[in-house]
């Protein structure tokens, strides 16, 4: 009698499940994963697996590497995460995320025969490391087996879910930016991770984007979007953003992109997409953006034309944007690079600190085989903000006429800043290093400090 009693209601669930899962499209890829059903007994009721606010702008750890300490970020003896070239592919466009138990992921493109981007022969691969990066472990591949031009995954823009320390990595797929258009669009791919890194599950979430399938009537008639490479940002509120780099016709324009934002409210399962896009003379792509203090948010776009970095503000968690205007004193290359929010006055430190990491200027490409001979990015510099991005400075020099390319950044669970870059204008070695502020300001700034009752205005400085 015991096993009929508990059999009907175990049938029961199997049905009520079965409804479920058809109603709102089923276990897998296209639809709601089941599995957060299972993450309501944990003692949160459920809530970690949706993107919740919990109040935290920028790092909300301990310093640990040590006080009165400058840590050189010393670009050429730094530690390879992804080899230039191994065998018939290269590495490219680096991507740095940091879980809430303090691995680190490096993210990387393996492109085979040549450093194309999509329409290739492209795999995502992502490395970790559980010791800040002193040492990586072997490389993992994220996205299905590439085996032809038609059927790459590259550029990764990646975020950590805190609620759920879930990893969202997004990737473009198959056709090129250039070649797609709403009828065949440049695919928009998401890949999760729940279990630091070590497998991926991923979806194609282009409908819910743009394209001939999005519901959206402007949206569906599009011709091409991707994430901007690099990190996203989970802001105070739980909504998690990431950029998106738009064609919105036909017409290759490099000053007609536009920067929208896509953006999360329920942990990274349903995407909207932003009503507009910072509007500018100059045009602008692969922009990072950052929380304010105030609320607001600052998107900072790479410059389609022109040195100066364009910077545009949202007031309503990025639905709508403000004209971007150029940014007198943040003087780059045009190349990507990336921007975080590190301490924050309202999480109990002693002041607001933005970090930016870009190349300031170009240089003739050498040792780059197919890139030789080209003008690329150089000359990398931090930019640093005390007053929430109003105004920047410059950091000291760390490699002068020298090449570099694409970067992307995290605040470690020491309070170091890591720094994953391409050690070539276009390409790899792809290396990791680490600083702080005290090597940014020659020691000006001892580096973040909580307030208390016994800080005195000394004790800032």
């Amino acid at each position: 009698m015991r096993k009929r009693y508990f059999t009907i209601p175990l049938t029961v669930i199997v049905i009520i499940t079965g409804i479920w899962a058809c109603k709102y499209g089923g276990i897998g890829p296209a639809g709601i994963d089941l599995s957060v059903l299972n993450k309501k007994n944990n003692g949160n009721n459920g809530e970690e697996s949706r993107g919740l606010a919990d109040g935290l702008l920028g790092y909300n750890g301990e310093i640990t590497y040590g006080t009165n300490k400058r840590i050189n970020p010393y670009m050429d003896a730094a530690i390879e995460v992804f080899p230039f070239q191994h065998g018939t592919a290269y590495y490219r466009i680096p991507a740095l995320v940091v879980t809430t138990n303090g691995t680190l992921l490096a993210f990387a493109d393996r492109r085979y025969n040549n450093r194309d981007d999509l329409p290739n022969r492209i795999e995502v691969e992502v490395t970790r490391s559980t010791n800040n990066g002193e040492t990586w472990s072997k490389r993992i591949r994220v996205t299905p087996r590439s085996v032809s031009s038609s059927d790459g995954y590259g550029d990764t823009a990646a975020v950590v879910v805190r609620n759920s320390n879930t990893v969202l990595a997004f990737v473009a797929s198959h056709t090129g930016f250039r070649a797609s258009n709403p009828n065949k669009p440049i695919g928009i791919n998401l890949f999760r991770s729940t279990d630091e890194g070590l497998t991926w599950q991923g979806e194609d979430i282009t409908s819910q984007i743009y394209g001939a399938q999005c519901k959206d009537p402007v949206r569906s008639k599009w011709h091409a979007a991707f994430v901007s490479s690099g990190a996203g940002i989970q802001l105070s509120t739980g909504r998690i953003l990431f950029v998106l780099n738009v064609r919105e016709d036909g017409q290759w324009n490099v000053k007609l992109f536009r920067n929208y934002v896509m953006y999360s409210d329920d942990g990274g399962y349903t995407w909207s997409v932003s009503k507009n896009a910072p509007v500018n003379a100059y045009g602008g792509n692969e922009a990072k953006i950052v929380e304010l203090a105030d609320g607001r948010l600052l998107m900072s776009a790479r410059p389609s034309s022109g040195n100066k970095r364009m910077h545009a503000y949202s007031s309503d968690r990025g639905e709508t944007w403000s004209e971007a205007t150029q940014k007198s004193d943040v003087t780059v290359a045009g190349s990507n690079g990336d921007m975080i929010y590190y301490t924050s006055i309202k999480n109990g430190w002693d002041t607001n600190r933005i970090i930016h990491f870009i190349p300031t200027g170009n240089t003739t490409v050498t040792g780059e085989g197919q890139y030789n001979g080209r003008w690329g990015p150089a000359n990398p510099y931090f930019y640093y903000s005390y007053d929430d991005g109003k105004t920047f400075e410059k950091s000291q020099a760390i490699r002068n006429g020298q090449q570099a390319g694409y970067s992307s950044l995290a605040v470690l669970h020491d309070g170091s800043i890591g720094v994953l870059f391409e050690d070539k204008s276009w390409g790899g070695p792809i290396k990791f290093m680490r600083v702080n502020f005290e090597w940014l300001t020659r020691g000006k700034d001892k580096g973040p400090q909580k307030i208390t009752a016994a800080t005195t205005e000394d004790d800032k400085k």
